[in-house]
């Protein structure tokens, strides 16, 4: 792996991502564009991942999760950057990773708790991504079911209400 050098603008702390040149992401597109090399308007945090996290969560005594209160995806999962390459990643891998090291090769993260904006380490565990679809098709079915058994206990309940 190659070493991770910072970027050779004054006063950048991204990683460069184009050894070539020396700079990182967003000042290599400022010279591809013929611009003049500026400052970056709001440089990223370099913190640590546990830092970055704590940045954008708040705990929810309530219910035991720690819901993402930053940026979302399509999906509705948290995402996070500032990692000083311009990567973003989900918060949620990230709030595992920080925790327990870094995934295995065809491992994802998978909330327990079925709540894609929670970081709770507790709620997430590693599992294949088969393992992580089978359990979404059986909560989805357990889902289907008991607004059926709840139709049917409120359609009983006016019944017996007009008897």
């Amino acid at each position: 792996m190659a070493k991770k050098i910072k970027c050779s603008f004054d006063k950048c702390r991204n990683l460069c991502t184009s050894p070539a040149t020396g700079l990182c992401k967003a000042h290599y597109n400022q010279q591809w564009k013929g611009n003049e090399l500026k400052p970056l308007k709001k440089e990223p945090f370099h913190g640590t991942t546990a830092e970055r996290i704590a940045l954008y969560t708040k705990i929810d005594k309530k219910t035991g999760c720690w819901l993402w209160q930053g940026a979302k995806d399509q999906d509705g999962y948290g995402i996070m950057s500032g990692f000083g390459n311009g990567e973003i990643q989900r918060a949620h891998r990230a709030s595992y990773e920080e925790t327990y090291g870094v995934l295995t090769e065809g491992a994802v993260v998978h909330h327990k708790c079925a709540v894609k904006s929670c970081l709770n380490p507790e709620h997430l565990q590693a599992v294949t991504h088969q393992e992580n679809i089978a359990e979404m098709f059986e909560r989805n079915y357990y889902k289907k079911r008991i607004k059926e058994l709840e139709a049917l206990a409120r359609r009983c309940e006016r019944k017996h209400k007009n008897v």
